[in-house]
């Protein structure tokens, strides 16, 4: 979670930022490219619990997966501000399949009596990838020279190692369906 709670960072800290630096968005068109995310979240959310139980959360972690990384390329290198909403989009339905599935996981794997445990860590985590998120991509842009798109690539590759530790963490492991 700590991994994904960083992209949440990543997009509402870098992404204002580089759409100013790229093309001197206004405030009013950076809200635009973030409310387009959250209105894809938004909009998707009513449909995950059916499309949970018809593939199983699994499914719904690595589709998430593969949106968040194809929504900060699309962030990342977009080379307009229909380019970076579009991305914003891909960000924001990933939101709404992957957030939902990893909890149901976490309650999946949690023995019996230790819920508020597991959910106070869970919670922990994503906390912790906000607080991080900003300090270590700022570090990328301002020390290794990235550039906030750079920096959100980065984010994307960070992210896809830290989904392939977990899918072999988790290989053998049967979660129920939805």
């Amino acid at each position: 979670m700590l991994f994904r709670s960083t992209r949440v960072a990543t997009v509402w800290l870098i992404m204002p930022l580089l759409a100013q630096a790229r093309w001197g968005a206004s405030a009013g068109e950076v809200g635009l490219i973030l409310t387009a995310g959250a209105l894809a979240t938004s909009a998707t959310l009513p449909v995950v619990p059916r499309l949970s139980r018809k593939f199983g959360r699994g499914t719904a972690i690595a589709g998430s997966t593969a949106m968040v990384l194809a929504g900060l390329w699309f962030v990342g290198t977009a080379a307009t501000i229909v380019g970076m909403t579009f991305g914003s989009l891909l960000l924001g339905i990933a939101n709404a399949l992957g957030i939902p599935a990893l909890s149901a996981y976490a309650v999946d794997l949690t023995p019996p009596g230790r819920l508020g445990a597991a959910m106070g860590l869970l919670r922990m985590a994503t906390d912790g990838g906000v607080v991080f998120g900003p300090i270590v991509l700022g570090l990328m842009v301002d020390q290794l020279g990235l550039g906030y798109g750079g920096a959100l690539v980065w984010a994307g590759a960070w992210l896809l190692a830290c989904n392939t530790a977990f899918a072999a963490a988790m290989r053998g492991h049967k979660a129920p369906r939805g």
